[in-house]
This record gives structure tokens, C-alpha cells and sequence, in this order.
């Protein structure tokens, strides 16, 4: 099932664009690296349902990529996997 923007450009608002950089600024300071950053907000999550959370922005539901990352910061967990090598 494919999602649909929140408006028919798949732009966001002034306030989803605000949400969203608050949240950037929350999982650099969580994972302490630009690129992780990034890497995270590109990546599929398991938390949110498979999605990647910046598609959950586009498609206007940002609030559940707030309410997870703000959890997270405030239990210190910080979605960084291991790897057993």
C-alpha cells in the first residue's frame, strides 16, 4: 500500500519543516555525527513501522518520528545497531 503526500505536491508545511529540523538536531546530538544523521533519517526503521523517517515527514506523520525520537532521548537509547564480526 503506497501513502499519499499530505498535500497533492508532497510538499510540507512551515511547521513539518520546524518538526523536522528540531528532530534532526535531536538524533545529531543522540548519535553525536552529521553523517549518522543522516544515514538514520534515510534508513528504514523498525521503530516506525519499516518506514524511513523522512518519508514519515512527507507523508505528515512526523509526529510519531517526534514522539520516537524525543522517547529515545529521554531513555538515552540511542538506535545505534552492533555488529557481531
Amino acid at each position: 500500500m503506497t501513502e499519499t503526500p499530505k498535500n497533492d505536491q508532497g510538499l510540507m508545511d512551515s511547521e513539518d519543516i520546524h518538526s523536522l529540523m528540531n528532530c534532526i538536531d535531536a538524533v545529531k546530538r543522540i548519535l553525536g555525527d552529521r553523517d549518522k544523521t543522516a544515514q538514520w533519517f534515510t534508513t528504514n526503521n523498525p521503530h516506525l513501522g519499516g518506514a524511513k523517517p523522512i518519508e514519515m515527514f512527507i507523508m505528515g506523520r512526523g509526529h510519531r518520528v517526534e514522539q520516537f525520537i524525543y522517547s529515545a532521548e529521554e531513555r538515552g537509547f540511542d538506535d545505534r545497531r552492533t555488529k557481531d564480526d
